[in-house]
C-alpha cells in the first residue's frame, strides 16, 4: 500500500501506520510492521515524534531570542554609531551617506526611527526591529521547509537556525543582518510557493514583494538575481517561452526598483573608501593565483562556521553536498533557487562590489540550512534499513553544540562590550574636579549613554578633550583620522593628548572597543604610559569595556 502524497510532506495517517512523504516509492519500505516488532522501520519512528520536536525547537528559538533581548546588554561599537543617526535624523535625513561611515537600507532604517518615535531612544526599542524580523525569519524558515522537504530535513534546518548563537544574537542587536534573513525567506518562500502555479495574482505578489525587498535589505538583490537567473534557465530548458516572457517582466520590474535604490541610497555607501578598505579582505584577490584559490575554498567552507554557526563546519559542509544530490520531487529546481543568491554574491565579492565575509552572508544561512537539512533527509532516506543509528548520530553532532551553548546562554546571558557599566560606575564614583578621558572609540558610547542620563553633569563636566568626530565642512573627522594614520600616528595623537591631563589629581580614563594591532592592544599602551606618568587608585573592568582612575599629580620615577 502506498501512502496519499502531501503537498507538504506533512505526515498522513494510514490504517494502523503514520507516514511522511520524502519523493521516494515508499510502498516497500514502509510497510506496516508489528507494534512491537524490533524492525520498525525508523522513517515510521521518526514521523511520530519529528514534527513535536521541531515544534519545540521553533518555540525554543523564539524564547531564546526574547531572553537575549530582555537582558538588555549595552550597545557594542557599530550599533552606537547608526543609533546616533537613528535618533538625531528625521526619516529624510536617513538617506545616506549617514555620520560614521554608516550604511543600512533606508526602509530599516524607517522603521527603526518609527520605533524610536513610538517607544523612545532606549536600548530595546532601538533592538525592537531586528527582534521582529528574527522571530519572523525563524517562522519564515519552518513553513519553507515544510513545504518543499520531509520532517526530518525541517527538524534539522529549523532546529539549528533556532539555536544559532550567531542568530540569536542579530536578532537583539541595532543591525540589519536578521532583516537580510527574514527578507531573503519571504522572497524565497513567495517564489518556491507561487512560482509554479503561474497565476496572475500569484506573480503580482512575486513582483511586488521583490520590489520592495531591496529597500529593506541590500543583499536581497541577490536573492532576486538567483532566483531570477534560476527560473529562467529552468524556463528556457524545458521550452516555456510563455513562462520565460513572464518572468522578463517580473525582472524589469525588479531591476527597476534595485536601480532607484542603489542611486538613492546604496551610491554612497559603494562610494566609501574607508568601508572599502575595511573590506578588502573579504574580496576576491586578483590576479588569479594561488591565494584566489585558497581565498575561495576557505571562505566557501568557512561559511559553515560563520555565519551559519556550526563547529562541526566540515561534518555542515558534507551533509550540505549530499542535501545537493538528493533529486527527488521538486528539488533540482529548489536547490539551485536557494543557493544561487549565494553563488551572485560571490560574483560579487570577484569584482570588489560586495564583501564575501561573515555577517554580509548571513541572508543566505536560512538558504544553506534549507540545503543541510536536504542532506539530512537524504542520509535518512539511505540508511534507515541497515544502519538507522546513523541518523541519530549525524543529528546529535549536528545539535550537540547549539544545544550547549542555547542553554548556556539561556542561563548566563552577557554582552560582548558592557561599556553602559562601565560608565555608570565613572558617574557614580566622580568627585567634583575629576578629569575624563575617553579613548577614542568610546566617543559615540559616551554620546549615547550621556544623552539617556540627561546629560550628567558629573560626567561631562570632567571631559576636557573634545574631539571634532565626523568629517564635515570644518574639516576632516577624528574617525576618519584615527581609523587610517596608522599605529605609529595614533599614538604620538594619544601622547600629546595624554599631556593635556599632567598634573590631575583625579583622571578616568575609559576605554571601549580597543583597537589591536599585531598583537597588542592600545589599551595596554595606555596604561604603560600612564603608569610612567602615575599611578592607577580605581579601576573597573567589563567584557570589552574598562575605566581606570590615576593620579597624574605627580611624574612617577622610571622602573
Amino acid at each position: 500500500m502506498t501512502p496519499p502524497v502531501p503537498a507538504d510532506h506533512s505526515p498522513v495517517a494510514t490504517p494502523g501506520a503514520t507516514w511522511y512523504y520524502s519523493g521516494l516509492d515508499l510502498s516497500e519500505s514502509t510497510a506496516v510492521q508489528p507494534a512491537d516488532g524490533a524492525g520498525r522501520p525508523l522513517r515510521l519512528e521518526m514521523a511520530r515524534w519529528v514534527p513535536g520536536a521541531t515544534v519545540a525547537f521553533l518555540f525554543l528559538g523564539v524564547l531564546l531570542r526574547f531572553r537575549q533581548y530582555l537582558f538588555d546588554r549595552s550597545l557594542w561599537y557599530d550599533e552606537t554609531l547608526i543609533a546616533l543617526n537613528i535618533i538625531a535624523r528625521p526619516i529624510p535625513r536617513l538617506i545616506p551617506p549617514l555620520d560614521n561611515h554608516q550604511g543600512a537600507p533606508l526602509g530599516f532604517l524607517a522603521l527603526e526611527k518609527a520605533a524610536v518615535l513610538a517607544f523612545g531612544t532606549n536600548e530595546y526599542a532601538l533592538r525592537l526591529v531586528p527582534l521582529v524580523a528574527g522571530v519572523a525569519a525563524l517562522v519564515l524558515l519552518y513553513l519553507l521547509v515544510r513545504r518543499i522537504l520531509p520532517p526530518v530535513a525541517t527538524l534539522a534546518s529549523v532546529g539549528l537556525f533556532a539555536l544559532s548563537s550567531q542568530q540569536i544574537g542579530y536578532s537583539t542587536e541595532l543591525k540589519q543582518y536578521s532583516m537580510d534573513a527574514a527578507v531573503a525567506l519571504l522572497v524565497m518562500f513567495v517564489a518556491i510557493g507561487r512560482w509554479p502555479a503561474g497565476r496572475r495574482r500569484d506573480l503580482m505578489l512575486l513582483t511586488v514583494i521583490g520590489a520592495a525587498a531591496v529597500w529593506f535589505s541590500y543583499p536581497a538583490a541577490f536573492v532576486l538575481a538567483g532566483i531570477g537567473i534560476a527560473l529562467a534557465l529552468a524556463a528556457a530548458v524545458t521550452r516555456e517561452w510563455q513562462r520565460l516572457a513572464k518572468l522578463a517582466l517580473v525582472g524589469i520590474v525588479w531591476g527597476l526598483s534595485f536601480a532607484a535604490c542603489y542611486w538613492i541610497t546604496l551610491r554612497p555607501v559603494a562610494s566609501d573608501t574607508l568601508l572599502s578598505d575595511i573590506w578588502s579582505e573579504a574580496f576576491l584577490p586578483w590576479p588569479v593565483s594561488y591565494w584566489t584559490m585558497d581565498w575561495t575554498l576557505s571562505r566557501m567552507f568557512g561559511i559553515f562556521h560563520q555565519p551559519v554557526g556550526m563547529t562541526l563546519s566540515g561534518l555542515g559542509a558534507f551533509v550540505f553536498l549530499l542535501g545537493m544530490i538528493r533529486r527527488d520531487g521538486d528539488w533540482p529546481i529548489n536547490r539551485w533557487l536557494l543557493v544561487s543568491p549565494l553563488l551572485v554574491a560571490f560574483a560579487a565579492a570577484a569584482v570588489h562590489r560586495y564583501p564575501f565575509d561573515g555577517r554580509f552572508l548571513n541572508f543566505a544561512v536560512p538558504l544553506v540550512l534549507v540545503v543541510v537539512g536536504a542532506g539530512v533527509a537524504y542520509i535518512a532516506d539511505a540508511t534507515w534499513r541497515t544502519g538507522p543509528a546513523i541518523v541519530y548520530s549525524l543529528l546529535a553532532l549536528l545539535f550537540l553544540h547549539p544545544l550547549w551553548t542555547g542553554a548556556y546562554d539561556t542561563l548566563r546571558p552577557q554582552g560582548n562590550e558592557e561599556i553602559r557599566p562601565v560608565l555608570d560606575y565613572v558617574r557614580q564614583h566622580q568627585q567634583p574636579g575629576d578629569s575624563l578621558y575617553l579613548y577614542w572609540r568610546a566617543e559615540p558610547a559616551f554620546a549615547y549613554y550621556s544623552d539617556q542620563w540627561g546629560h550628567d553633569a558629573r560626567l561631562e563636566s570632567g571631559k576636557l578633550l573634545h574631539r571634532h568626530w565626523n568629517t564635515d565642512a570644518t574639516g576632516p573627522g577624528d574617525l576618519d583620522t584615527l581609523e587610517t594614520v596608522g599605529a605609529s600616528g595614533r599614538t604620538a595623537r594619544f601622547e600629546r593628548e595624554l599631556e593635556l591631563y599632567r598634573g590631575q589629581s583625579r583622571v578616568w580614563v575609559v576605554f571601549y572597543h580597543v583597537k589591536v594591532q599585531d598583537g597588542r592592544s592600545e589599551e595596554q599602551w595606555f596604561r604603560e604610559q600612564l603608569q610612567h606618568m602615575g599611578r592607577e587608585r580605581d579601576h573597573v573592568s567589563m567584557p570589552g569595556a574598562s575605566a581606570y582612575l590615576y593620579d597624574l599629580s605627580a611624574v612617577a620615577l622610571p622602573g
